[in-house]
């Protein structure tokens, strides 16, 4: 499966507390990890500003692996909470933290820094190693190890180049109509008014690049996108839940459903192990 989703700035607006806020995000975070999204899109909703700048803020920090929160994200007050946000668990999120252990081609995240003798970058491991790359100090930047220990050395590569899943990434978007116009590949939408044999469709659509939207928490796509809906060409409109028993179906809910269903085996596939 090969998809990015876009949510709403409103996602959080539902609950009272910032604590509540970071389980909810933390359980979106979660969702796009196990399905290897690729982008999340935090469109503009309805959402005040503090609740769309502290939902992209609550998703980067739980896709940054742990070893360089402290360098991307000194004491923030908005973020005193992510403490109750449950860890990823991702390849990038678990590489060796023992200088002795890292090896010839093993890929890292790091953060650069300038130094007297040229660029470094800290990847975890309690010593700064030469750069090779072009990014500014204080980017956040995928590298190889061109040598192991004792004496590694690290070269900038292109996400896409890791060798597993490496997180998604989170951008922000004025409207959803605007991001779906400018989508180049299939997209998904999810509502209550849309068909649900249009699944299988869908799940074919989400193997090659699909963007899947979700409603915000008091509103659906259709009142979200209003007239823009008719505009917007090949979009495949699914209801993912046609036998729901319960009066509503809560966002994050409805994230790992989707996903769930667009990952799973096509009709007449095999099941995995």
């Amino acid at each position: 499966m090969d998809v990015s989703v876009a949510i709403p700035d409103s996602s959080i607006s539902d609950e009272p507390t910032r604590e509540s806020k970071a389980r909810k995000a933390s359980t979106i975070a979660r969702a796009c990890a196990i399905f290897g999204v690729r982008e999340v899109y935090v469109y503009g909703d309805r959402g005040t500003r503090e609740d769309a700048s502290l939902l992209a803020g609550l998703l980067r920090h739980a896709e940054t692996p742990q070893y360089l929160r402290r360098v991307l994200y000194p004491r923030i007050d908005a973020l005193r909470h992510v403490g109750v946000m449950h860890p990823l668990q991702i390849p990038s999120h678990t590489v060796p933290r023992r200088l002795r252990d890292v090896r010839a081609g093993d890929v890292r995240e790091g953060v650069v820094a300038a130094s007297r003798g040229g660029m470094v970058v800290d990847v975890g491991i309690g010593r700064a190693l030469p750069y090779r790359g072009g990014a500014a100090p204080g980017s956040r930047v995928t590298v190889r190890m061109r040598a192991g220990a004792p004496s590694p050395d690290a070269k900038e590569i292109p996400r896409a180049e890791a060798p597993a899943y490496w997180g998604y990434v989170v951008r922000a978007r004025s409207s959803l109509a605007g991001l779906l116009r400018s989508w180049e590949g299939p997209v998904i939408l999810t509502s209550r008014k849309g068909r649900a044999r249009a699944a299988s469709a869908a799940r074919r659509a989400a193997a090659g690049g699909a963007l899947v939207a979700f409603g915000a928490p008091d509103r659906g796509l259709p009142e979200i996108l209003g007239a823009e809906a008719a505009r917007i060409q090949g979009a495949t409109t699914v209801n993912f839940f046609p036998n729901q028993r319960t009066a509503t179906v809560r966002l994050e809910e409805a994230i790992l459903g989707v996903l769930a269903i667009l990952d799973a085996a096509p009709e007449g596939g095999g099941v995995g192990p």
